[in-house]
């Protein structure tokens, strides 16, 4: 017997000095070869009502997702439909939704009674397989009306380690953790699935199967809209409750196409008003040519209906330093504002694409109520950015996780032409007998989707050498530019609704007279006219929108 205890023991050493030397092995590969071994305590991390209603719905999700087989296949379901065009799951939306039974596999973490992951595998819907988890209905009522935006991200990890495609929801080892995004800090608290909770800090990546509890910046509750009373079980019950922020963010909306234009993204109208003021010696305005049909020859006209409508085509952060124009919309520059989660200081993985939101203030020459417009887009972090990625671990096997660094190498420019982006950006015909002759741009990047009401005056141009013409019945704009009058200044009220935690990208003023297209001396080639505003840079351009 001592004989078999012996071998069996010089056995176990012998396993063990192997495994040793083949996590070493695999720890000195040269994407691996930095260890990180101070973890931040969880206890250290400080949260506000909010964090704390992500963290016990993130330990009642661990669990379910622990116990039930059919919940990670929901979720995995839910978040491939991207039905705000991101791996987003909202929880209102797919609460109800149903789960087939499922028996229990055994794992525990040993911190939730067996029989409670019993009841969880048996659940016939997403509600029902979270509630075993609670200490009563009462607090999982209570998250779903204070958070009615709470939403589970899976994230698509850099390097491949974990996605929504490849998440295999029948493999035990991809059981995911469960992540929460708080208001209070960059650095990301975790639930893990072994019943061990650990933060991941702001700068690092994770790259194991981990998904995240936020809430939805694409999407907003309608106004006064409630399915049932706030008192009752459930407050927000279906889609109708909701409303996407704009219509960029809904895979369904018919606008999502981008305008027709020629392959080199320069529209002949554009290259034709700029030809046709070549030479002339007072020069010409581009707009008047294309929307009014105006030459150095023909020097009034009526507008031509809606056949063309102004389009923002591109959209970068300036900025030489790529870090600096990041920390321009991350809230980097006032750490008592934590609002965002993605690279530098925060790595991004969180939440994965930014939101962006357009205001632009036409004016209103028939009243003193400024007419407006509000559009959205969406754009990943490597829309934005060139990134490198640089993989590190921590703890030595069999505790090791690893970890992904993210650096910032350059800014790019997002070429909203390009038909694979699917983002349209159409604002209005610029109608001088409707609106100014300058039209203010406003940007923000959103971090919270919530709304206040915000009233500003703004005064503005106008042109007023635009009158009927009793023959055409039209209204006619008369002679080149301001023609033989002068323009007047109006002030107009807007009344717009902004969101209340985001960052402010500035503004711009850009007037009917600017060109749209110039001709760069250095390539002899006709290029749009790019704008800044201090932290955005982007073009403008009338495109054809009708035939």
């Amino acid at each position: 017997m001592k004989k078999k205890l012996y071998t069996q023991f010089t056995y176990l050493i012998f396993c063990s000095v192997l495994v040793a030397s083949c996590t070493n092995d695999e720890y000195n590969t040269p994407d691996l070869q930095n260890t990180i071994d101070v973890e931040m305590p969880f206890e250290s991390i400080k949260m506000d009502e909010n964090g704390q209603l992500k963290m016990k719905f993130a330990e009642s999700l661990a669990n379910a997702l622990l116990a039930n087989k059919d919940l990670r296949r929901l979720v995995k379901e839910e978040a491939l439909k991207q039905f705000d065009k991101d791996y987003d799951v909202m929880y209102q939306l797919v609460k109800n939704k149903s789960l087939m039974p499922t028996d229990y596999n055994g794992i525990s973490n040993g911190k939730v009674a067996k029989s409670t992951l019993i009841t969880s595998s048996q659940a016939t819907t997403f509600r029902q397989a979270l509630l075993p988890f609670f200490k009563n209905e009462a607090e999982l009522i209570e998250i779903e009306q204070k958070l009615p935006l709470l939403s589970i991200f899976v994230p698509e990890l850099p390097l491949g380690y974990f996605s929504a495609e490849t998440w295999d929801v029948n493999d035990e080892n991809q059981v995911p953790d469960v992540a929460f995004r708080l208001n209070t800090t960059n650095d990301v608290p975790v639930i893990g699935k072994d019943g061990k909770n650990y933060v991941i800090e702001a700068a690092l990546t994770p790259g194991f199967p981990i998904i995240v509890i936020k809430e939805n910046e694409r999407m907003r509750v309608k106004q006064n809209k409630y399915s049932v009373s706030k008192n009752s079980k459930q407050a927000y019950v279906g889609f109708s409750d909701f409303e996407y922020l704009d219509d960029n963010f809904d895979p369904n909306a018919s606008v999502n196409n981008p305008p027709i234009v020629n392959n080199s993204g320069i529209d002949q109208i554009l290259i034709d008003s700029y030809n046709v003021w070549e030479g002339y010696g007072p020069g010409g305005w581009q707009r008047d040519n294309i929307y009014y049909g105006l030459t150095p020859t023909k020097q009034s006209g009526a507008i031509n209906g809606g056949k063309y409508r102004e389009h923002i085509t591109s959209f970068k952060l300036s900025g030489n330093d790529p870090t600096v124009a990041f920390n321009g919309i991350a809230n980097i520059e006032d750490p008592q504002q934590v609002t965002d989660y993605r690279l530098g200081d925060s790595s991004g993985w969180t939440d994965g694409n930014f939101e962006f939101l357009i205001y632009c203030y036409y004016g209103a020459k028939a009243s003193n109520l400024g007419a407006s417009d509000t559009k959205g887009f969406s754009a990943k972090p490597s829309d934005l950015f060139e990134l490198k990625y640089e993989a590190y671990s921590r703890f030595n096997w069999p505790f090791k996780k690893t970890y992904i660094r993210t650096t910032i190498i350059t800014s790019k420019t997002i070429n909203f032409l390009n038909n694979n982006y699917g983002t349209l950006l159409q604002f209005q015909t610029w109608d001088l007998n409707r609106f100014a002759n300058e039209w203010k741009f406003s940007f923000e990047e959103v971090d919270d989707p919530l709304e206040i009401t915000d009233q500003q005056v703004i005064s503005q141009k106008f042109n007023t050498n635009l009158n009927l013409d009793t023959t055409l019945g039209e209204i006619v704009k008369v002679g080149l530019k301001f023609g033989v009058s002068f323009e007047e200044s109006k002030s107009n009220t807007y009344t717009i609704k902004k969101t209340t935690k985001s960052n402010n990208l500035f503004d711009v003023v850009i007037p009917f007279y600017d060109n749209v297209v110039n001709k760069d001396p250095n390539i002899g080639q006709i290029v749009p006219r790019i704008y800044y505003t201090g932290k955005v840079e982007f073009a403008i351009r009338p495109i054809q929108v009708q035939w």
